[in-house]
């Protein structure tokens, strides 16, 4: 079976967790941005006997995960060849980092970072896009993303961004009655704040039921900005 946490104190989660555990041989669990993987056969009822699960919930959800990272098998996956590029722009830095056919993520920076990494032919196509859209020529990207590296629900929120339009904005509860969940509005801003493509998936499209800004992981500066550049909202008077 699969299981996805968005959080380590939840009751439901452990009840869910509790019945996925009883009888099952492999069990594989993704909690925030990583993922483990059991193959061994788990007893809940051993476990339950060494702590007092339902009584203390938020201290055995961390219980749990400690234990499961201490059966957590070494990865063998092969490491792909990275390559990089900077992007300049009026705010910073857009630092995008892809394999030879996938981005990989694409960050900010406010100051120029130094390059750990050569660039290839994705990634000067990814600057070449990002450049068009700082310029007011393009609207949306067209590259491929590494997504599968992530959790289930995580991909069903970025590709629920992927279909917010230029210009336009949405908030949580609207993606999490886009995906068909309509309680899970927390665990959708979770995974927006998450974001790895800033811009590319476009998170910074989110914006409060009332219309204020909310919270961005680059910044409000920088969201209110990109905003104000896709015509999404009025750009502010100076006194300058």
């Amino acid at each position: 079976g699969h299981m996805d946490f968005q959080s380590i104190a939840l009751p439901t989660e452990l009840r869910h967790l509790k019945r996925a555990l009883v009888g099952s041989r492999s069990l594989s669990i993704s909690w925030f941005s990583k993922i483990f993987h059991f193959k061994k056969r788990f007893s809940f009822k051993a476990l339950a006997n060494l702590y007092p699960f339902e009584q203390h919930t938020r201290v055995s959800c961390l219980f749990f995960t400690l234990l499961f990272q201490s059966y957590m098998p070494t990865a063998k996956t092969p490491v792909e060849p990275t390559f990089q590029s900077l992007c300049p722009f009026k705010l910073g830095y857009i630092d995008i980092r892809a394999s030879e056919s996938r981005l990989l993520s694409v960050g900010y920076s406010s100051t120029e970072i130094p390059l750990s990494y050569p660039s290839n032919a994705l990634t000067e196509r990814a600057t070449t896009q990002l450049q068009d859209y700082f310029k007011g020529k393009r609207t949306d990207f067209d590259l491929p993303l590494s997504l599968d590296r992530y959790s289930p629900f995580y991909q069903s929120v970025w590709t629920a961004l992927l279909t917010i339009p230029y210009g336009k904005t949405s908030n949580y509860s609207q993606i999490a009655q886009q995906l068909d969940n309509p309680k899970a509005v927390r665990a959708v801003g979770m995974a927006n704040g998450r974001n790895p493509f800033c811009i590319v998936v476009p998170c910074h499209r989110i914006i409060g039921k009332d219309n204020s800004l909310t919270g961005y992981a680059h910044g409000l500066e920088m969201k209110r900005w990109l905003l104000e550049l896709e015509g999404a909202m009025g750009k502010q008077k100076t006194l300058f």
